[in-house]
């Protein structure tokens, strides 16, 4: 993304960290066949940092879906199933 460019929509995250973690995998293997072990080590750490925020990034996609989910069913008019007394 160059300077400038609108923010990324949430939903597009996942798709965006997956696609670099994947080039993470390739650059990995030829730095490992080029005999670049430390390189290589680096892009490890680079690659946990990528799956934390996939990890996170799939918690808060679910949690997100939850809450709309009950919200579309609080205001579809069916009776809650928790009612004030």
């Amino acid at each position: 993304m160059a300077r400038g460019d609108p923010p990324l929509k949430f939903e597009n995250l996942l798709p965006y960290y997956n696609g670099a973690f994947y080039a993470s995998v390739a650059i990995k293997g030829r730095l490992a066949a080029a005999g670049q072990v430390e390189a290589a080590r680096e892009v490890s750490a680079y690659q946990e940092m990528v799956r934390d925020v996939l990890e996170a990034s799939r918690h808060t996609y679910r949690r997100r879906d939850e809450r709309r989910h009950v919200k579309r069913h609080q205001t579809s008019g069916r009776p809650s199933e928790t009612r004030p007394k």
